[in-house]
């Protein structure tokens, strides 16, 4: 399936609490890095994996809210601007 093929197909696009869902990236951390960097919005949903804790979403966001955030922030490394200088 070409790339322009998915533009067409009916599917919804998943909205998170940082911005679009991507289920692409698994077991794939640098891509999702450099994805999320360009898009600079996101959630990549299991793009890290490690035996000892198992799966890690990486997402491009802000937390503005520590307390709601902390449960998600659990097994979820955050990129900001801040931290790819």
């Amino acid at each position: 399936m070409k790339k322009n093929d998915l533009k067409n197909e009916n599917t919804e696009i998943e909205i998170g609490e940082f911005g679009p869902i991507y289920r692409q990236f698994e077991k794939k951390p640098k891509e999702a890095i450099k994805f999320l960097c360009k898009n600079k919005a996101g959630d990549c949903i299991r793009a890290l994996y490690r035996e000892d804790i198992g799966f890690i979403d990486i997402i491009w966001g802000e937390v503005t809210d520590p307390v709601k955030n902390n449960v998600i922030m659990d097994k979820t490394f955050v990129l900001t601007s801040f931290s790819i200088k």
